[in-house]
Formats: C-alpha cells, structure tokens, sequence
C-alpha cells in the first residue's frame, strides 16, 4: 500500500503515521515501533569493538533525527518537520521542536507553541503537560484549566486522572475542576475502565475499586 521510503514508521492513529524522515539518524529511544537502533557499518569506526555497541559504551554521533506525519495514501501531511512527534489523540499531536514540546494538528500546523519539558496526549478534552513548576492540564486552545502543580499527572478516562502532589507520594483521582473527585489516597492507582480501576493502598493491599472509592474485590500479596 505504501512503497518502503522511510528509515522507520509507526502506527497509524486518526489518519496519521508518525515517520522518521531522513538520515542518518538515530531515533529517541529506539526505534519508533520499539526495535532496536540497527547502525550500518558505516557508522561504527574500526577501532570501536563490537561489545562497545552492544552495551552501549560507544554511542554513535550521528544526528538525531527528524519527524513528519504521513496520511494514509502515504502522502507527508504538511511542510512541517519536528524534532520529536507523538501519535495524534483527539485531532492534535504532542511535537517538539529542539527543546520544548507543543502541539499541531492534522496538517501539521503547530496551533499550541512549544513551551513545555513533556506533553502527554489529549483525553477527554485535556492533556498533561509539565512546566517549570510542575504538571498541569491544558485544553486544546493551550490555555491551562487545572493549574496543580503536580508531581506527576495522567490522562483523563471517564471523568477523572490520577495525580501525585509534590511532597506526598500518595496517588489520588481529580475531576475535571481539579477537585478530588474519588475518595481515598492510594501509593498507587490505575486509570477507570467501565467504572473500575486497580488501586494499591499504603499498606500494599492491591484492590479494585469502584467510583464511589468502594472496594470492590481486594488482595493482599505477600
């Protein structure tokens, strides 16, 4: 369907793949569907051994590389070209150009300028994002509905995101007010999923938990 023409791609997610666009690079963190980095042999010097790549002792020098979305015809969405790209989730995607992430949408106009450190993607109208002070959330506009900061923030599912305030490392629900939205305080808790989440208390006791807080299935591992 689409002729092999990119050093990596990803999944498609609303219409758009994120592919890597030239080369010689070496993707962020791997490959972009979680492979290894292959390096021809014209990147690796005679004199570095070949355990040193292996274990990464030896890192290449060739550039980073550079990111763009294609349709599902294959065709490059627009002119833009970032530095780092996520999938797209609820018509934009989170994208970094140098430093700093931001957001474009499906022509690859970036409509939220980067300013943040990390952005996660949009859910149910909202995204985390971290800034100087700390995680917040942000709607589509780039304007910030629920300020925090937070420690750590995730998606919303179902009305509600777990998050983490700083100098508590217990876990809680928020709606989208930023009001604690589910009773108790958790060492850990998942996202809902029809009206359940998996939950871990201070004391270790791991549980399923319903939107009242109520628990609805408990274990305790040793």
């Amino acid at each position: 369907m689409i002729p092999p023409r990119y050093l990596d791609a990803g999944e498609f997610h609303e219409g758009r793949a994120r592919v890597v666009l030239k080369g010689p690079c070496v993707p962020a963190g791997g490959g972009l569907c979680g492979g290894p980095v292959v390096l021809p042999r014209t990147a690796v010097p005679r004199s570095v051994p070949p355990l040193d790549v292996q274990s990464r002792r030896w890192r290449p020098s060739v550039p980073p590389c550079s990111y763009t979305f294609i349709d599902t015809l294959g065709e490059i969405a627009g002119s833009t070209v970032f530095d780092d790209a996520a999938d797209f989730s609820e018509g934009l995607a989170a994208v970094r150009i140098g430093k700093t992430w931001g957001y474009a949408d499906k022509n690859l106009s970036v409509l939220i300028a980067p300013r943040f450190q990390t952005a996660s993607a949009f859910s149910e109208g909202l995204a985390a994002v971290l800034g100087v002070d700390g995680f917040s959330y942000i709607d589509g506009a780039g304007s910030v509905i629920i300020a925090g900061p937070f420690e750590s923030a995730d998606e919303f599912h179902e009305g509600v995101a777990v998050v983490v305030v700083y100098g508590n490392q217990s876990a809680w629900y928020i709606d989208r007010t930023g009001q604690r939205a589910v009773p108790g305080v958790y060492a850990h808790a998942g996202r809902f999923f029809h009206g359940r989440a998996n939950v871990q208390f201070i004391d270790g006791t791991l549980a399923y938990i319903d939107r009242a807080g109520r628990v609805l299935y408990r274990w305790k591992s040793r």
